[in-house]
């Protein structure tokens, strides 16, 4: 198989290949080769192609899909996430103080920053694992 150029490349994206189908192209054609990243990349027509590494790493059979607990602890103890806990449990003590049970605030602006508080936290600890899982 002969070595695509960039040309061809953004031919084939233009003709509606997306961008996956470049890619999968491209490491059909990289990995098919038995070639390493140090040697000439035969698609980018550079010394060497640091795409060939980050496609064998997302392809890599044995990498860790999950955190373990002590990652998963690791990640729920950081100082930000923190604060933003113990200002979610000041708010929900205020909320009990002033009505008696979360429920009996829906509606309130209180209650909105309640909400708005807890998916944030959890955003967060889910943008950190996954930083931190691909980082392993």
């Amino acid at each position: 198989m002969l070595p695509i150029s960039q040309k061809d490349m953004r031919f084939r994206e233009s003709m509606g290949f997306g961008r996956r189908a470049v890619v999968s192209i491209f490491s059909n054609l990289y990995f098919s080769r038995g070639s390493s990243p140090c040697k000439p990349c035969p698609v980018f027509s550079k010394s060497y192609c640091p795409h060939a590494c980050r496609i064998g790493r997302l392809r890599d059979p044995n990498r860790p899909k999950k955190l373990t607990e002590e990652q998963a602890l690791q990640v729920r103890q950081g100082s930000r996430i923190l604060e933003l806990v113990a200002t979610r449990d000041r708010l929900r003590a205020k909320i009990l103080a002033d009505f008696g049970v979360i429920k009996m605030a829906v509606g309130e602006a209180i209650y909105e920053d309640y909400q708005v508080l807890g998916r944030l936290l959890n955003s967060i600890i889910r943008a950190e694992e996954r930083a931190l899982l691909k980082v392993i």
